[in-house]
């Protein structure tokens, strides 16, 4: 009897060793998702696309669903340029497996927004990924949505169009001076501007973000080809510093908070005297 009783404690001591073990190690769904940040960061677009099925789905952080290889492959394409990724924090359920990421990629550079952080969920079946999203937290996503929002400007989209993919319906702007704005009044604004503007280029020179908040600081220069407030066009080149604070929710502005240098574009146009210097 006591020759039984310790081949059982034997036994379960290595059970008990062999589980410690087991867990000390990354399982094989963790192994496979770092090997296809590997793939990532060699920037073997054919290596990474090899660690899916055929007919796997990807949500894109902007909420794109892309479904098989050939769609899968363009918008990793896109990426590419200048990427690394780092992981960490993974979780397990299932087949699933989830990890906290920080990325840098020439594409977001290009944004104003470098590295971009957030989350990544994977299903694995099999031995390769079924489908896969990423997510960015909040802050990065407040900052990518300002920053697109002054691409979109500059490049002429429609502002019903900006309205619809920017702005959130509640969405209301502030300036000194001036009553609040609805989305309406808001487009009204950039009509204006757009009218007596050619050329616009926000440049941004930060951006910082907390929680809902992101504050945005840069300046902006064009060309004054036509009449703004009264001034007819004088096809002087303009530049001014400007200051924005957003509220972004759900990937919307919900409000938006200007401050502007009203004065110093007006003096630039020749709608008010420059002040004169003082000989001495």
């Amino acid at each position: 009897m006591k020759y039984i009783n310790k081949l059982i404690d034997a036994a379960m001591i290595f059970v008990l060793l062999s589980g410690t073990v087991a867990m000390a190690g990354d399982s094989k769904n963790v192994e496979l998702i770092k090997k296809f940040d590997a793939a990532w960061n060699a920037h073997d677009l054919e290596g990474a696309l090899a660690f899916y099925h055929d007919d796997a789905v990807v949500i894109t952080p902007d909420g794109n669903t892309l479904r098989g290889k050939e769609e899968i492959a363009g918008w990793e394409k896109s990426l590419l340029a200048g990427f690394h990724v780092e992981s960490t924090g993974f979780r397990e359920e299932g087949s699933l497996v989830s990890w906290d990421f920080t990325v840098h990629s020439d594409f977001f550079a290009g944004m104003g927004v470098n590295p971009v952080k957030g989350t990544g969920t994977a299903e694995i079946v099999k031995g390769k990924i079924k489908s896969f999203k990423p997510a960015f937290d909040q802050e990065t996503t407040g900052k990518l949505v300002v920053s697109q929002f002054f691409q979109m400007y500059d490049g002429g989209v429609d502002f019903n169009e900006m309205g619809e993919k920017i702005l959130a319906p509640g969405f209301m702007a502030h300036f000194p001076g001036q009553p609040a704005m609805d989305v309406e009044g808001y487009k009204q604004l950039g009509a204006m501007f757009r009218a007596g503007f050619s050329g616009m280029k926000h440049t941004l020179e930060s951006l910082i973000a907390e929680g809902e908040w992101v504050a945005a600081r840069g300046t902006v220069t064009a060309s004054h080809s036509g009449e703004f407030q009264g001034v007819p066009a004088s096809g002087k080149p303009v530049k001014l510093t400007f200051v924005t604070f957003d509220r972004v929710v759900d990937g919307k502005l919900a409000e938006r908070y200007v401050e502007l240098d009203a004065l110093g574009l007006m003096m630039q146009i020749g709608g008010i005297p420059a002040p004169q210097q003082v000989s001495r």
